[in-house]
């Protein structure tokens, strides 16, 4: 037989775990981040996980353009709308 526990957690923290849950390598982190995902879902917030998401790309992308420039950035979006074109065939937009 397993166990069940249930844990408090506060809102913020479990959206972080849903959207940033790779706090590490191997499984643990693989299943706490399912585990805070399905949480998400379970509680009806997965609008506020991919509004949390949104963000974060938005930021990634935001320092990758200061990194590496508008031309390197033009020709990763241009790559981006082949793949997806192929996968999926269409533009990503």
């Amino acid at each position: 037989m397993v166990e069940k526990h249930s844990v408090d957690i506060p809102e913020g923290f479990l959206i972080q775990i849903a959207v940033y849950g790779k706090m590490g390598d191997g499984e643990l982190s693989d299943y706490m981040r399912n585990w805070a995902v399905q949480e998400c879902k379970r509680l009806g917030l997965m609008q506020k996980v991919i509004t949390t998401q949104s963000r974060k790309i938005i930021e990634l992308r935001n320092r990758l353009t200061k990194v590496a420039g508008l031309d390197a950035m033009g020709k990763i979006d241009e790559a981006i709308d082949t793949i997806t074109s192929k996968l999926f065939g269409g533009s990503k937009q």
